[in-house]
């Protein structure tokens, strides 16, 4: 199984496909548009592709590369999921802003896999959501 990574290469179609893939995004009607500026803005993006091109892994990190680098997502589509497919995204930024601190959340079961690349759980973090997404339909 021949894979290439790709860096700045992610489309909005690739990035929700995955996303649907992995049952992030099943329930969301994308606004297309959005997602493609969403792409466009973020600082960093790879994806890791089958040799017929077939996107089956993607990442995305915004970063000030001086002191810190957030990782909002990474998708692995299931069928490549446990076969090195996120660590190769995981490494690929971290050879780009391997000089920052790096913050992310980790869905609930994945904690391991990020614990295995080397990182360490930090303080609590806090989220929240002040008004309805008017970019999903």
């Amino acid at each position: 199984m021949a894979l290439k990574l790709e860096i700045g290469t992610l489309t909005a179609n690739e990035f929700i496909e995955l996303s649907k893939a992995v049952g992030w995004g099943k329930a969301r009607d994308y606004n297309m548009t959005k997602v493609e500026q969403a792409i466009r803005d973020t600082s960093f993006s790879v994806v890791v592709r089958e040799e017929s091109g077939r996107a089956i892994g993607c990442a995305r990190a915004f970063s000030d590369d001086l002191l810190m680098t957030f990782i909002p997502d990474i998708f692995i589509h299931p069928e490549y999921q446990r076969k090195g497919v996120g660590r190769t995204l995981i490494e690929a930024i971290k050879d780009k802003y391997g000089h920052t601190t790096f913050y992310f959340g980790a869905q609930p079961g994945n904690e391991t896999f990020f614990e295995k690349l080397g990182f360490k759980k930090s303080l609590q973090s806090y989220s929240g959501k002040f008004a309805e997404n008017p970019y999903f339909r």
